[in-house]
């Protein structure tokens, strides 16, 4: 299942980019979206090539029968890879596992100079493995991912602002 997402922000792509290739800056968003026990696994950056493995668990929040399948706490494995061209545009490929789930999300976002601010466009594909129940968790999964990309953007806007 596909989720997208577009957000537009009021400060250069190079801004941006820097709060996005800040560990600091993802413990800090994650931690105001819910997570605990947040650990950044590795990081590694080289100008505007940009590698790390973020580790948190995230409530479910999950109607009882979906909650049987993944449980009411997730452990959440991201991996994210950015490259990019200072002051026009970053790019991501980023894997989210979900230990000991069936579900798995893979995504990418470009966030590219736009006027005198910049857009970011996620896309996100959410893959559950079971069978008959596995459309439903997706569904849930996309819904839930819907709610914390617009929670993140929200971070990232007033973090901007400070």
């Amino acid at each position: 299942m596909k989720v997208t997402a577009s957000h537009p922000y009021n400060a250069d792509v190079d801004t941006v980019f820097a709060l996005f290739s800040d560990p600091d800056f993802y413990s800090k968003k994650f931690a105001a979206c819910g997570a605990k026990n947040i650990e950044m696994l590795e990081f590694q950056a080289d100008g505007p090539s940009v590698q790390f493995t973020i580790k948190r668990d995230m409530p479910a929040n999950a109607p009882s029968i979906i909650k049987t399948i993944i449980g009411e706490w997730n452990t959440l494995i991201q991996k994210e890879d950015w490259g990019g061209d200072p002051g026009e545009e970053y790019w991501n490929e980023f894997d989210i596992e979900a230990k000991g789930t069936p579900v798995t999300i893979k995504g990418s976002m470009m966030l590219r100079a736009d006027g005198d601010g910049c857009v970011n466009d996620v896309e996100l594909d959410i893959r559950c493995t079971i069978p008959l129940l596995g459309g439903h968790v997706e569904k849930f999964v996309a819904e839930d991912s819907e709610e914390s990309l617009a929670a993140e953007y929200d971070f990232v806007k007033s973090a901007l602002q400070t």
